[in-house]
């Protein structure tokens, strides 16, 4: 489960990402990177729902923006990515890319329900699923992990 003080590192495409819950508990996916000196902010910790960075301790929201620089006169604007969360049964979606997540989470059981990828084909969303082969939308599990049930990757939208 990810807790309210818990940080989950992970790569998706290569690019390294945070889960953590913001302060209203919401989880929030931001880019693993500080935008001061580029610490990894999984070094961190979360106070009040935000990352603080353990290099210099600048604080970012779920939604990337730097809200506090102890370290320095504060500076607007400044922030990390972000990427759109939704959270179902038990499990935390990532939605990567660009276009608006689905309003509902629905897994591709076709794969997902069997832990067997086959090959790409269309999900429940009506995207395209490519499970494990580098898809647009992460579903991670109970600690964090992907999950080994093979629902790792789907297509957000038609054509990818």
């Amino acid at each position: 489960m990810l807790g309210k003080d818990t940080m989950v590192p992970f790569e998706l495409f290569n690019e390294p990402w945070v889960l953590f819950r913001d302060a209203e508990g919401k989880p929030s996916c931001i880019r693993d990177s500080c935008a001061h000196r580029a610490c990894p902010l999984s070094l961190g910790k979360v106070e009040q729902g935000r990352v603080s960075c353990a290099y210099h301790g600048w604080k970012f929201d779920g939604q990337g923006r730097c809200t506090e620089m102890p370290s320095t006169a504060f500076c607007r604007n400044v922030a990390v990515a972000a990427l759109p969360c939704a959270e179902k049964d038990g499990f935390v979606w990532v939605f990567p890319g660009a276009g608006t997540p689905p309003a509902e989470v629905r897994p591709c059981w076709r794969c997902c329900g069997d832990g067997v990828a086959g090959p790409a084909h269309e999900d429940s969303t009506g995207g395209l699923c490519l499970a494990g082969r580098g898809g647009s939308r992460a579903l991670l599990g109970d600690h964090g992990t992907t999950s080994s049930a093979g629902a790792q990757l789907h297509g957000a939208a038609k054509g990818l």
